[in-house]
């Protein structure tokens, strides 16, 4: 059932969805912004200023779905429980199957496959992708071909399912560009050691308790991959016994810096109707949805991810 009206009208064997081994750090996991040292380097960057703008700049959507939130009252003190509770048990599909349904969650309107680590909204992409014909594969360099990018990278979850193949961080993307992600967190790049077409880069960290290498991508899509990353926490809460942790993550909690990071990309990168669309489209398939799309400002309520 769709919800929402009107929807946009619009050189070396690779595995498809490994990790990139982890580079070594660029640095300690902790920096001091106010260096005495006579360091001329930038200060790193703090994010408190826009967290405490949330509730006055993330708005609710309007035309949310009602009936599938019906109950949930956004001021008790255990929402994410609650909406834990909601969006729990999803319908999994198999890994192999999501190649079958990325043409209904992720195509542009010519049909071609909908890359985040490849688009460049407002103009033509460098490269496009068919979704029966560019599937990896073997590749060797940008825009040879597409994969299944885990934007929580299954090696912080173990690999298992139903994470595996949850579509709600399951995107299609370039090989070679999820290939030098690999397992890094999202972050802020201070300063960029490689940069792909559309300006997604590696390097280290700019930002203040975290100075190590991260993955930055396109800034259209940071708040996409933000609430994907809300979803995930809020889903599989309480159900990471088995999962290892990483530099932004403690099973499926996000660590402080990390969760600082995604809060301000969900302020700065507000939801859109591609999203909105996507949500829809992945609530067809697996019978739940990410309620950080359908309400934003739910964000902005919960303390801790």
């Amino acid at each position: 059932m769709n919800y929402w009206l009107p929807l946009l009208l619009a050189c070396h064997p690779s595995p498809s969805d490994k990790d990139e081994v982890q580079e070594t750090g660029s640095g300690d996991s902790t920096t001091d912004s106010n260096n005495d040292s006579g360091d001329t380097s930038p200060p790193c960057q703090d994010f408190s200023e826009i967290l405490e703008e949330c509730e006055q700049r993330v708005r609710p959507i309007e035309g949310a779905p009602t009936d599938y939130y019906d109950g949930i009252n956004e001021l008790t003190e255990n929402l994410i429980e609650v909406l834990h509770a909601k969006i729990d048990s999803h319908q999994s599909r198999s890994f192999d199957a999501l190649w079958e349904v990325f043409p209904q969650t992720d195509a542009r309107d010519d049909g071609t496959v909908w890359d985040v680590y490849s688009d460049t909204p407002g103009s033509l992409p460098s490269y496009s992708y068919e979704f029966e014909t560019d599937r990896c594969g073997n590749y060797q360099h940008e825009g040879d071909c597409f994969n299944r990018e885990h934007t929580w990278p299954s090696s912080w979850f173990g690999g298992g399912s139903p994470m595996k193949s949850d579509l709600f961080h399951v995107v299609p993307t370039d090989g070679y560009v999820n290939n030098r992600r690999g397992s890094r967190p999202y972050g802020v790049v201070a300063s960029a050691r490689w940069t792909s077409d559309n300006e997604s880069k590696v390097g280290p960290s700019s930002q203040c308790g975290y100075t190590r290498e991260v993955f930055e991508p396109r800034d259209d899509f940071k708040g996409d991959l933000a609430r994907g990353f809300f979803y995930m926490a809020t889903r599989y809460r309480g159900e990471d016994s088995q999962w290892d942790s990483s530099d932004a993550t403690q099973g499926a909690t996000i660590e402080p810096w990390a969760e600082d990071l995604l809060r301000a990309w969900h302020i700065q990168d507000p939801v859109d109707l591609k999203e909105i669309a996507r949500n829809d489209a992945v609530y067809g398939i697996q019978g739940n949805r990410n309620p950080f799309i359908d309400h934003p400002e739910w964000v902005c309520v919960i303390s801790d991810f």
